[in-house]
């Protein structure tokens, strides 16, 4: 198993249904490309994988359960919002019509950029509703699949074309529900008031929502804090019928205030889908090259890249400091690094890696060995010809005779290093612009 092929042989995965991609929209064993996992698509249904019937189409998550406003019991919940890969998160899963998002990487772009100049606080009021199953219907494979990677040749492509056809993975459990994000963003650099933007809003829209009013202290703060505040509803639709994305405290607030009232009716929608492989049901007898290749118990065990990113945890690259990562003036200035990197001073298990150059190796064994010297000096020899690395013989013969330290390097421009940290050190650090 190659690493690129880590995400497409997992055996499970559980993930958001908002950050699906692809036309045709999400049904029972409709297939799923996993291969990069920040950008999941649904793959066009050419040949189906499984044996169409009448119970399957009944279990179609294309129903759409409809319930009452006053069924959405649950409380605001504040999201985690430390880092740029988190914030990226949240906007990819909850607010992609707001912002036109399409992708992980343009959430990321987003919360990067807007980092540089302001803090966004998040609450989420949710309600989970019933999950189905493929196992609710008679599934079974179909009987005239025939994948085309089974006849093809060269590996690397037999698993590109099953992909193609197929996907990785195939979606077994839907869930249903309804999410209503708000977000409110301020202008200034202070993270620390993160948490407090987001319990004031908690607080404010948590009164409209038990069917009470904004305290005035509350609502002025609100309005004396300068906050962007917007809304996005993620259903299968509202009746009656009111657009899904909302702007400002007023509006946000006149729709809770109709959701304590009982007076606004949902259709839900898929809101987390539970992905299997195709693997354990590919009949080794017909299909041994499409099973070996999807076999997640293969030989070769390859870690996967821990960052939502795709960046190993452990690279280390050299970086040049925007000015915005440079805190303080002169001789105190301090390069702070962007969230999930730090730099390779020795510190946060990095390498230091200060005054010192690069010398790879392919062997385990001589990982994080240190060598070579700043400054050495050369030891005069007799004849004409110099008998030690270093020494140099005029042209009449004479002897270059240096017996004081002397350094020898080639021009250079001094730039830092910085490391990529695993999920589970960095989450925890405040971020810093990146």
């Amino acid at each position: 198993m190659t690493a690129s092929r880590y995400y497409a042989v997992k055996d499970t995965y559980t993930l958001p249904a908002q950050i699906i991609s692809g036309a045709g929209g999400i049904r029972f064993g409709r297939g799923i490309d996993m291969f990069d996992p920040d950008k999941p698509v649904l793959v066009p249904e050419r040949t189906p994988f499984f044996k169409p019937s009448r119970l399957l189409k009944e279990a179609d998550d294309e129903k759409r359960y409809e319930i009452s406003s006053d069924a959405v019991k649950d409380a605001f919940s504040i999201l985690r919002t430390e880092t740029v890969a988190q914030e990226a998160a949240v906007l990819n899963t909850h607010f992609r019509a707001s912002y036109g998002i399409s992708s992980i990487d343009a959430a990321a772009d987003m919360a990067r950029e807007e980092s540089r100049s302001s803090v966004s606080a998040y609450i989420l009021l949710s309600h989970v509703g019933e999950t189905r199953s493929l196992s609710d219907a008679a599934m079974s494979v179909n009987e005239d699949l025939d994948p085309l990677a089974e006849h093809l040749e060269d590996d690397t492509t037999a698993f590109t074309q099953f992909r193609r056809d197929f996907g990785t993975h195939f979606i077994e459990t839907v869930t249903y529900g309804l999410n209503i994000a708000i977000r409110g963003r301020m202008s200034t650099r202070d993270t620390a008031r993160r948490q407090e933007i987001a319990a004031t809003m908690s607080s404010g829209f948590g009164a409209v929502r038990a069917g009470g009013s904004v305290d005035a202290a509350v609502q002025k703060k609100l309005h004396d804090a300068g906050l962007q505040i917007n809304c996005e509803i993620n259903c299968g639709g509202i009746d009656p019928a009111r657009p899904l994305v909302l702007q400002g405290f007023d509006q946000i607030a006149g729709f809770l205030a109709d959701i304590a009232k009982g007076a606004v009716k949902f259709r839900l929608a898929p809101v987390a889908l539970t992905l299997f492989s195709y693997w354990n049901l590919l009949d080794p007898g017909k299909f041994p090259r499409c099973r070996a290749m999807l076999n997640p118990h293969q030989d070769v065990d390859i870690y996967a890249p821990s960052s939502i990113f795709g960046i190993p945890a452990g690279t280390i690259i050299a970086w040049h400091p925007p000015k915005e990562a440079v805190r303080g003036e002169g001789e105190n200035a301090e390069i702070m690094p962007p969230p999930g990197w730090a730099l390779c001073d020795g510190t946060h298990n990095t390498p230091d890696l200060r005054d010192r150059f690069i010398r790879s190796t392919s062997t385990a064994a001589a990982l994080n060995r240190t060598g070579g010297a700043a400054a050495h000096t050369h030891k005069k020899t007799q004849g004409d010809v110099a008998k030690k690395a270093g020494l140099v013989t005029a042209t009449r013969k004479a002897i270059i005779d240096i017996t004081e330290k002397s350094d020898h390097l080639p021009p250079f421009i001094t730039l830092v290093h910085i490391m990529k940290l695993d999920e589970k050190t960095w989450s925890s650090r405040t971020p810093l612009s990146t």
